[in-house]
This record gives C-alpha cells, sequence and structure tokens, in this order.
C-alpha cells in the first residue's frame, strides 16, 4: 500500500511500522545521549532538546537509510525536535556501540541459529560497556538472571516458555522497538548460478554455500557489497555481516548447525560430541584435515583457540568464553568444562567459536588489534588477494571435506546499486 507521507497521522504510522519476523529486525533504539537546546522566554518552559537519529549512507543500505528519513520525519512531526545524521557505516557502528553517541538509531540485526544468545548479548546489564552488545544500556536486574539461566535449560518446550517470558519483559520496558522485517533477498543471474538451498542463518552459511552450482566460463561465483572490507581479523571485525560472509567460508567451527536446524558431523570439524554430564563436553577432532598452509589441524589447536579468546576476552564472543572453564586434549578428543549446566550447547557454543591454527596467532598479543593481511583458516575457501576497496578474492580449498562446486568467489565493492544490477544481468 503506497500512502503521501503528509497523509500518515501518528496512528497509522505506528500500524505501519510495527511488524516484526524471524530473519533481521530493524530496530529503532534510543540512547540516554542528546544535544540539548537553549531554554526559551521566562515561564514559558525550556525548548525540546535536539536528538540525533543516526542514518546510513543512502548506497549502503537504500531502504534503510529512506525508511529513517521518513521516521525521523515523522518524530518531528510528533513534536520532537530530530536530526537525522548520515555516517558511513564504520563511524555508525562506532557511534553506537562503543561510543553510545545516539539518541535514536535503526539498528539491522538478524536473530542467527539460536535468539537466546542474541538477548543476554543485547540486554543483561553487565554488557553496557563498548562493544559488549547492550549498547542502548537497558539494565533490569530482575531479569538477568533469567536471561543466563535460559543458556543452561536443556528442556526444549521449557527454554521456549523462558525466552517469551523474557521477551514479554522487554516489549514492556526495553528502549528498542522493532519496526520492520527485513528480507533475506538473494538477486542472482540463474544463467550461471544453481543449487542455492535455504538456511536460517542466510544464504552465505557454509551450508547453501558448498552446495551453489557455478557454470560460466571461469567457474567464478561473482557477488558485490556496497562498502570496502575494512579488515581481515576474524578477532578483531565489528561483526559486520560483510566480513560474516568472508569470515564463515575461511575458518571451520566444532560444530555446524544444518539448515534443519541440527547440530551436523557431515559439516562439522568435529565428526562425534558426548556429553558426560551437564557442564561436560567431548568433541572428536576430524582426522587428516589441514591448513590452507598445509599444516595440520589439531586438537591443541582447539585448546588454544578456546584458551585464546577466553584469555584476551574477544569482545565477539563474549557470550561464548563467559560459559567454559578449562579445555583440555585426549588423543583426537577435546574437553571443554562449563562453569554451569549448559542447554542446547550446540547452538550457544560449539558452532560460534572460529577454529584458529595455534602456528599463526600465538605470537600475536592483542589479537583484536592484529593486522591480518593473508588470513589462514581451514576452511571449504581460501585466501587468494585482497584489494582494498575493490575486491577480494577468495579460492577453493580442494583439500577440504566439503569442497564448493566453483574455483574463485569474487566479493567486488560497488557503491551504487543501478551498477550491480546492470553487471548482473550482462553475467559480469
Amino acid at each position: 500500500m503506497l500512502i503521501d507521507n503528509n497523509d500518515v497521522d501518528r496512528r497509522e504510522f505506528l500500524k505501519l511500522t510495527t511488524a516484526t519476523g524471524l530473519g533481521g529486525l530493524a530496530s529503532l533504539a534510543g540512547c540516554s545521549s542528546l544535544e540539548s537546546s537553549s531554554g526559551g522566554a521566562e515561564n514559558a518552559g525550556s525548548e525540546l532538546p535536539q536528538y540525533k537519529y543516526l542514518n546510513n549512507p543512502a548506497n549502503y543500505n537504500p531502504a534503510r537509510h529512506d525508511a529513517i528519513n521518513l521516521v525521523g520525519e515523522q518524530l518531528n512531526n510528533l513534536g520532537l525536535n530530530v536530526k537525522v545524521q548520515v555516517f558511513e557505516w564504520g563511524t555508525l557502528y562506532t557511534k553506537i556501540t562503543q561510543e553510545h553517541d545516539f539518541s535514536f538509531a535503526t539498528w539491522s540485526r538478524g536473530l542467527g541459529i539460536d535468539p537466546g544468545v542474541r538477548m543476554p548479548e543485547q540486554f543483561h546489564s553487565s554488557n553496557v560497556t563498548a562493544d559488549q552488545g547492550n549498547f542502548t544500556g537497558y539494565a533490569n536486574k530482575d531479569l538477568d538472571p533469567t536471561l543466563m539461566e535460559q543458556l543452561q535449560e536443556k528442556d526444549e518446550q521449557k527454554r521456549i516458555q523462558m525466552l517469551h517470558d523474557i521477551q514479554t519483559t522487554l516489549g514492556k520496558d526495553v528502549p528498542m522497538h522493532p519496526i520492520v522485517q527485513m528480507p533475506n533477498i538473494v538477486a542472482y543471474n540463474n544463467n550461471q548460478v544453481s543449487g542455492w538451498t535455504d538456511h536460517i542463518v542466510g544464504y552465505y552459511h557454509f551450508e547453501p554455500m558448498t552446495n551453489v552450482e557455478v557454470k560460466n566460463d571461469k567457474k567464478e561465483l561473482r557477488g558485490s557489497w556496497a562498502e570496502t572490507l575494512g579488515t581481515m581479523n576474524v578477532l578483531g571485525y565489528k561483526n559486520e555481516t560483510k566480513l560474516i560472509h568472508q569470515f564463515e567460508m575461511l575458518y571451520d567451527k566444532l560444530v555446524r548447525i544444518n539448515s534443519k536446524l541440527e547440530a551436523d558431523p557431515k559439516l562439522s570439524l568435529a565428526t562425534k560430541w558426548e556429553r558426560p554430564d551437564d557442564t561436560t563436553v567431548k568433541y572428536k577432532l576430524r582426522e587428516d584435515h589441514k591448513w590452507h598452509d598445509g599444516e595440520a589441524v589439531t586438537p591443541e589447536d582447539v585448546k588454544f583457540t578456546l584458551d585464546y579468546v577466553k584469555k584476551n576476552k574477544i569482545p565477539l564472543y563474549s557470550t561464548q568464553w563467559e560459559l567454559y572453564d578449562s579445555v583440555s586434549v585426549d588423543g583426537q578428543w577435546i574437553t571443554v568444562t562449563f562453569k554451569d549446566p549448559i542447554g542446547p550447547v550446540h547452538k550457544l557454543f560449539s558452532n560460534q567459536i572460529p577454529i584458529l591454527p595455534k602456528h599463526k596467532w600465538n605470537s600475536r598479543s592483542n589479537p583484536a588489534k592484529a593486522s591480518v593481511k593473508k588470513p589462514v583458516g581451514s576452511g571449504p575457501l581460501q585466501f587468494d588477494y585482497w584489494d582494498k576497496g575493490s575486491e577480494l578474492s577468495l579460492k577453493k580449498y580442494g583439500d577440504h571435506w566439503r569442497p564448493v562446486k566453483f574455483n574463485r568467489r569474487i566479493w567486488r565493492i560497488i557503491p551504487e546499486s543501478s551498477t550491480v544490477w546492470s553487471l548482473l544481468k550482462k553475467g559480469s
């Protein structure tokens, strides 16, 4: 339905902008930071403060850019003094998640494999400092225990009810309001590409990406993004979708979740797993697998990764490293001991942390700040070249147990959507 902006009253506006869905949410988040205006005439009261509503550039996400301008316009029509400010993505991310320097922001955030992981990250009162996820500053000491207890509940139906109870509380008082669903749409040239399969995490996930078939002359899968890639550091990026797309295929995970939301050994670095008790999980590492540089992937690499992430308190994986106490190795088996009972362990832990090569990372004392130009992983795609600001190339790693069905994946930086569509139709 198309409606003229001038005809949208407050009730209609709220009705139009209160839809949500499972895949990804664009949310209107409010923060306490604001710019005060000077007071008015004597006895006339003070002017409303000026609120900062942060926006992304039009070329980064045209639909969200336009939606934010519309929301800002309606907020002003309601009597608020709202100034929409546009920043490139890196600056926008820093202002919101690190500096907390905003009054309103519209934020798109996928729920991932398990929404229960996102809830404590975004709403637990201990996560309000920089890079820890709770960028709205919401704090509810009564809710905090339930946010953590749902991570420990093994009974699926009980856990679902706990998550619903949490959502009921958040729906009443959290300074974040879902306003629209962002569908995960993939446009592709079906003369060249086939075999796409669905996964709740998205088209870039390990499973659909290893199902895709490419028929062009060079067997290249060519895609694009509007902004440049700022880093190749899997421990130091800012949870940006454009980089998740790359790291998902560069690095393996202990356990991967398939499209049926089941832990699948056919997709995983571990071929078996056991739970001796509620606080212990054992993983048997896949044998004869190698890093992209030819070195063997060993259980010591897994232990190193988990110890390293915890020791350095890597913000990206804070929910995970807070869960476990220790890691030990016995032959091909890795044993992880958790502080408390952990419920759906594979969704909350096993499929979250990328496994790193010890021989490449053990000399780095500040991994979140490390400069990584040629990453080495063990996933089905390996680093080829990176022309920063232009394109990234990942090539097929033929020794992977589940190799891709194309030779190379080219990721081009193309700011203009019209250019993307033109190249797509031409088959370029």
